[in-house]
């Protein structure tokens, strides 16, 4: 694998976290998330990754709990704010 070869970054964890999530392998996919967050506590997309799983199990109020946690941590004028209150309705 390319984690062998190169050491991991927040970038190419949440990728392995997206492609497990869309593998519907949920718990491996937030592990891959939640280590993403810990190289970088801010990278906005394992972030919204992680308020997705709930929402592919079809954990609906939980996902919108997430989501809304998100949203009131952003920035105004951040433009992923669409992004995340389109998911939250």
């Amino acid at each position: 694998m390319a984690d062998e070869i190169l050491p991991p970054t927040s970038w190419s964890l949440n990728i392995s976290g997206a492609i497990a999530i869309e593998l519907h392998d949920f718990e491996r996919g937030l592990k891959y998330c939640k280590d993403s967050l810990k190289l970088d506590p801010s990278f906005f997309p394992a972030k919204f990754n992680i308020c997705e799983i709930p929402f592919l199990q079809g954990q609906y109020a939980e996902a919108r709990r997430l989501w809304s946690e998100l949203y009131s941590g952003m920035k105004s004028g951040d433009p992923s704010n669409e992004l995340v209150v389109y998911r939250i309705f």
